[in-house]
């Protein structure tokens, strides 16, 4: 199977996923897109529990969990 869309989509939402919520979840919701159904978070700023806190609030409950 050709898997080269799926990984040009990818690089380009990886590109993409900084941003206010609604575009974080714009982003992961174009992973979904592809295909792709887990995601693994790399958080840098430790001491940012403000951040971490909006990605648990604002961003995760608005994703639809894979089937």
């Amino acid at each position: 199977a050709d898997t080269e869309p799926i990984r040009r989509a990818a690089t380009e939402v990886l590109d993409d996923n900084v941003g206010t919520p609604d575009e974080v979840v714009t982003a992961l919701q174009a992973y979904a897109a592809t295909g792709i159904s887990e995601i693994s978070v790399q958080w840098p700023g430790i001491d940012d529990i403000a951040g971490l806190e909006i990605l648990a609030t604002d961003v995760l409950p608005r994703l639809t969990p894979a089937r």
